[in-house]
This record gives C-alpha cells, sequence and structure tokens, in this order.
C-alpha cells in the first residue's frame, strides 16, 4: 500500500474511532438522562404518595374539628344565654338601638347614659357640647344583630347613614362592627364604639 492511501486508511480509522467515541458518549448521556428521568418519575410518585396521604389526614382532622365543633354548638349556646343578658334583662342590640335612636333625636343625655368605659375628663356637660357642634348628623340607623366575644364584650352590627352638615355629603355603612361592655353587670355602648 502507498503512502497516501495508508494514511487515508489511517485517517478514515482516526475518523471512525472519534465517531465511535462521541457515538458511545452520545450512548452514555441518553442512558444517564433516561436512568434521571425514572429517578424523578420515581420521586413524583413518591411525593404523590404523601400528598395524598396528607389529604386523606386533613380530611380526617377537618372532620373530627366538625364534630367537635357540633358538639360544643349547645354549649356555646348556653353559656351565651347565660351571659347575653345583663342584670336589667337587656342583649347589647337592645342598648344600641336606645344609643342611636337617641342619638338620631339629638338626645344628649339618653345617649350619654348609653356609654361605657367613659374617660373620666369626659362628663355630660363636654359630651352635649362636643354633640351639638359636631359635622355629623345620623340619618337612619338598622341594628343587624350581634356575637358575644366573651361575658363583658360583645359585637353589634350596625348599618347606618349620615350626611356632613358642612357639605351635604351622605355616607352610608352596612353592617359595620360596634362595641358594647358590660360594666357592673349592666350592657353599655363602648365609648368610641366604632373604633
Amino acid at each position: 500500500m502507498s503512502g497516501l492511501k495508508r494514511r487515508m486508511c489511517a485517517g478514515a480509522g482516526v475518523v471512525l474511532l472519534f465517531t465511535a467515541v462521541v457515538l458511545c458518549c452520545a450512548v452514555y448521556q441518553a442512558t444517564r438522562a433516561r436512568l434521571g428521568v425514572e429517578e424523578l418519575r420515581r420521586r413524583v410518585s413518591e411525593l404523590q404518595s404523601e400528598v395524598r396521604a396528607l389529604r386523606e389526614e386533613l380530611g380526617a382532622e377537618v372532620a373530627r374539628f366538625r364534630r367537635l365543633e357540633q358538639q360544643l354548638g349547645p354549649v356555646k349556646q348556653e353559656i351565651n344565654k347565660r351571659f347575653e343578658r345583663d342584670s336589667r334583662g337587656e342583649t347589647p342590640d337592645v342598648v344600641m338601638r336606645r344609643y342611636l335612636e337617641a342619638h338620631r333625636r339629638k338626645e344628649w343625655a339618653k345617649a350619654f347614659a348609653c356609654l361605657g368605659s367613659v374617660p373620666d375628663e369626659i362628663d355630660l356637660e363636654l359630651y352635649v357640647w362636643e354633640m351639638e357642634r359636631a359635622d355629623d348628623e345620623l340619618l337612619g340607623y338598622g341594628v343587624e344583630g350581634y356575637e358575644l366575644v366573651d361575658s363583658e364584650h360583645a359585637v353589634v352590627y350596625v348599618t347606618h347613614k349620615f350626611r356632613y352638615r358642612s357639605t351635604g355629603q351622605v355616607l352610608a355603612f352596612e353592617r359595620e362592627p360596634w362595641s358594647c361592655v358590660k360594666e357592673n353587670g349592666v350592657w353599655e355602648v363602648r365609648w368610641l364604639p366604632r373604633q
């Protein structure tokens, strides 16, 4: 064989060898990738099983919580019955209606008498003076029920409409939570009840 043919055969052999190495590397990479995909599939399957188990546990806990809530319902109602009425036999919504009606009629002494937790520096005279100068005027109201927070605190839901005298602007609120407190066994509207 001539030198040129030998070099060509040697060159072709190198190319074949290089191609074989490249193919082996490609097969190795594909096998490794396939094994990686299989590992990922296995891990995803494990995670899906864990999620199913956690869902079952959560479902059981929710069902348990609902059973307990149902069992506590009558107890909660009994507690509320014991604490919802004050020493005069009134509930928080009754006192709130009396307060709002006095406000609507501008009967400031009656409104003041419904208030509890009044700061020491506020007396009837100052309250009347403030209310006479207030810019807002209660146009109408509705008491939409109440919830006891505990034996001495209640949230009363008030729907009301008022007008600013200076601008004539009318604002309305639905089921706004107002606070009542029980002081000396009597329900009263908390000082600054909307806060």
